[in-house]
């Protein structure tokens, strides 16, 4: 309903007026009366009312010095004159400053009831725009502010647009915090979407009162936090308490568990793509670690915080199982357990971050393969309950080891699916990896149009050509450095690379050494 205030110096007018009209029949409540013109504007203060009904001639300030006041404050306020005075000069200064109508006294039930219909009307229209106008700018606000996230917008352009829609951008440091709701599978999608709605606003409401935060719903569905300060202020020990407050509000309110991810901190608003895309990464977690909890990158940096935790090639187990090589691959899991056997030092928390991190990297390999992870646990445990679980170290090993053999027998699944013109693709990349081919050549080989064959690539192995193709060639050489007595220049013309410094420096970043510590390591294990 909305809003009426009534004023009038005259208690008998203003009682006449209640009983005279059914208000509520033009779905109006009486928020209030007034005598003069100075005590209505404090209750149009308070009342927030829509409509203003008052008499021109009282103490104190009249009705036309009431409603000039009322209108610069309250713009969308809409005013009725009632008065005594049949004055052209009182009609036109009130037709001046904007009333609905002048009545005058004696006021005809018809033409006041008239008079209502018209101004509910208009105040319905107002409401939708304004609605809509909200509407509209939140779109447009959540578009900029997921382009900023996923870095398709350019830094100057950004600033442009966060000027317009009058978003602060001007700190010193920023840190992107990811809160993904963790939905029963039962939830029909009309709850979900109530559920993060709901979420949303709760965590805006709460972050708004102790740092300063933009909020807003990414397209994954998670609810986006950007936190805006000095570097210091942008500590674990400083944003953790704030996101446990939205964690805690959550699951008290909505009934529901969420997840939480920190990225980095980052001191450019140029580079806030970044940190949200470690956030995101960092999401494969809650598949290991119960609900509510808050993974940082810094905490992901120090997990493994003892030297032996920091010395593990954890990345070599995702190429290993990229490379889908069974036996290195459990061999590598057995290894690293056997080392940790034989180090005292190594505390049983320590022992479960490093199976962790083992598992983080299955995943995030299924993940970027675009594979489903459910399907590698026979249990229906969460994954964080399956490894406590395990007694020792040795059944955490060799619990290990089946899900990376699992993990690499749904790689050859999903490639037994693929589709034929990608297997004749990457049969001739294994075959004719040493020549000079690229993504235009094979494409012009097979009759096909270049950016159609590299969208089908990504779609159907998870990654660009290029990389699948460094990687042949990357494990072809790691073949030849193990086999063979053949010098750096040598291997990398016999696998594509013109350039021996590139073809060292793509080694590096795929194995974790360089190609000659690698030969070295190798001939030692021999």
């Amino acid at each position: 309903m909305y809003k009426a205030l009534l004023v009038d110096d005259e208690p008998r007018i203003l009682q006449g007026l209640l009983e005279l009209i059914p208000w509520e029949n033009f779905g109006i409540e009486i928020a209030g009366q007034a005598a003069n013109g100075r005590v209505a504007l404090d209750l149009l203060e308070q009342t927030k009312a829509q409509i203003l009904i008052t008499d021109i001639k009282m103490p104190e300030m009249d009705g036309l010095a009431l409603i000039r006041e009322a209108k610069s404050r309250f713009g969308f306020l809409k005013c009725v004159i009632l008065s005594g005075f049949d004055d052209f000069a009182l009609v036109k200064e009130a037709a001046r400053i904007g009333i609905e109508n002048y009545l005058l006294k004696p006021v005809e039930p018809d033409e006041m009831s008239h008079t209502l219909l018209e101004m509910t009307a208009k105040i319905d229209q107002e409401v939708h725009r304004q609605i809509q106008l909200r509407g509209d700018s939140v779109i447009l606000r959540n578009n900029i502010l997921n382009r900023w996230l996923t870095g398709q917008i350019g830094e100057a352009d950004f600033r442009q647009r966060a000027e317009l829609l009058q978003l602060a951008i001007d700190e010193k440091a920023y840190v992107v915090c990811l809160i993904h709701p963790l939905f029963a599978e039962a939830e029909s999608p009309s709850n979900r979407n109530l559920l993060l709605y709901a979420a949303e606003n709760l965590c805006t409401e709460l972050l708004a009162v102790c740092c300063r935060a933009i909020v807003v719903c990414d397209s994954m569905d998670q609810i986006a936090v950007i936190v805006q300060d000095d570097l210091a202020a942008l500590e674990p020990d400083v944003i953790h308490p704030y996101l446990q407050q939205c964690v805690d509000s959550i699951r008290q309110y909505l009934k529901s568990d969420v997840f939480v991810t920190v990225g980095s901190r980052i001191a450019d608003c140029g580079l806030v793509s970044e940190s949200y895309a470690q956030a995101q990464q960092l999401m494969e977690y809650r598949l290991i670690m119960p609900p509510a909890t808050i993974v940082d990158i810094r905490d992901r940096e120090e997990r493994t915080d003892s030297d032996m935790g920091r010395s593990i090639p954890y990345n070599r187990l995702a190429q290993l199982i990229i490379d889908r090589e069974k036996e290195q691959a459990t061999a590598f899991i057995a290894d690293t357990f056997e080392t940790i056997c034989r180090t005292m030092t190594v505390s049983p928390l320590q022992v479960q971050n490093i199976a962790i991190e083992l598992l983080y990297h299955m995943l995030t390999v299924m993940s970027r393969l675009k594979l489903e992870s459910a399907s590698l646990f026979d249990s229906q445990d969460h994954l964080a309950v399956q490894l406590i679980r395990r007694k020792s170290v040795d059944e955490l090993s060799r619990w290990l080891q089946i899900l990376a053999v699992k993990t690499i027998d749904c790689i050859e699944a999903q490639e037994s699916r693929e589709s034929p013109l990608i297997k004749r693709v990457t049969v001739y990349i294994d075959e004719h990896y040493a020549n000079n081919i690229s993504l235009k050549t094979i494409a012009v080989s097979f009759n096909v149009n270049p950016a159609y064959l590299g969208q089908l690539f990504i779609k159907e192995k998870g990654d660009t050509f290029s990389n699948y193709l460094n990687a042949a060639r990357i494990k072809r050489a790691a073949e030849l450095l193990k086999t063979t007595e053949w010098d750096l220049s040598a291997i990398a013309e016999a696998t594509g690379y013109v350039n021996q410094s590139y073809f060292s420096y793509l080694f590096k970043k795929t194995k974790g050494v360089y190609p000659t510590k690698f030969r070295l390591e190798h001939r030692t294990l021999n």
